[in-house]
């Protein structure tokens, strides 16, 4: 899991069948690779569910596959469960670079801190970088409530303060409950896949060209 990165290509063969669907990878959380086809054309014919796939792609100039299950979790949005034994979660976890706001309350009764509302420079299921304020002693141990675009319901989870530089603050996760962990991976999910399809939509767009007789 952990040579696998946001828009690698890969290459998923289908059992039974002839040939393999290539994908550009979306996320990577825990052991789900989201996926998005190069040719979108070819996934009609491409079941909903499909056990005993092997992933393959190229890491550091060399060949390198996974074992997994490849499924639609609904239309459009593929994913790939590895379930090779040997493979390993990554050692640091996806992230997105999204400005998000957040609250970090201390749980340290003997040092404790007033609570601040700050923001994010990025998150993911493992933890969040965050933007502090001068003057401020982040504490060791903390309660995040982070507050998702269009989710009423925010992300609460216990952390610890793993690096401090400046005003920026690491936090890595402790404990989430398992709603929270789905839903804030279902939003990393999401996020980056409406980031690379708007990015193919603006390549394979016409570009407008200037006529010569138009002034500027």
């Amino acid at each position: 899991m952990h040579r696998l990165s946001p828009q690698q290509v890969v290459s998923i063969n289908l059992p039974l069948a002839d040939g393999a669907v290539q994908f550009e990878v979306v996320a990577v959380i825990d052991t789900v690779v989201a996926l998005e086809p190069l040719e979108s054309a070819h996934m009609p014919n491409v079941p909903g569910r499909l056990p005993d796939c092997f992933m393959a792609f190229e890491h550091n100039h060399r060949l390198a596959g996974l074992k997994g299950q490849l499924y639609a979790r609904s239309p459009g949005d593929w994913r790939f469960k590895v379930t090779d034994a040997l493979s390993r979660k990554a050692d640091d976890c996806f992230r997105i670079r999204v400005c998000a706001p957040i609250t970090v309350a201390g749980c340290d009764e003997r040092n404790a801190s007033e609570p601040i509302e700050t923001n994010t420079v990025n998150f993911g299921v493992d933890g969040t970088l965050l933007n502090t304020v001068p003057h401020w002693s982040p504490p060791q141990q903390a309660k995040l409530t982070l507050s998702l675009l269009g989710d009423d319901e925010p992300i609460e989870g216990h952390a610890i303060l793993t690096a401090r530089v400046g005003l920026l603050c690491e936090f890595k996760y402790q404990a989430m409950s398992a709603e929270a962990h789905n839903r804030l991976g279902s939003f990393i999910i999401d996020y980056q896949r409406d980031i690379l399809r708007r990015r193919k939509a603006w390549h394979q767009s016409p570009i407008d060209k200037l006529d010569d007789d138009v002034a500027l």
